[in-house]
């Protein structure tokens, strides 16, 4: 039973949400869209300032590490 349980619960928790039935169910399921990309173009500004910041703080030469 639990073996059962465990993959079940587990599948409801990563999926998508069913399309609900009715007159809003297609704006509902655009606006979802529009959110999940919006979350992804954040990400990938968020890493990419993440990854300037790191090569702004890198040293120029490498005499920092007795390289000459």
């Amino acid at each position: 039973m639990i073996n059962y349980t465990i993959p079940k619960s587990a599948e409801k928790l990563f999926c998508a949400p069913a399309v609900e039935a009715g007159s809003n169910a297609e704006k509902l399921l655009n606006i979802r869209k529009s959110m999940q990309r919006h979350k992804r173009e954040l990400r990938d500004s968020e890493r990419k300032a993440r990854e300037n910041a790191r090569v702004d703080r890198q040293p120029i030469s490498g005499t920092r590490r007795g390289i000459t």
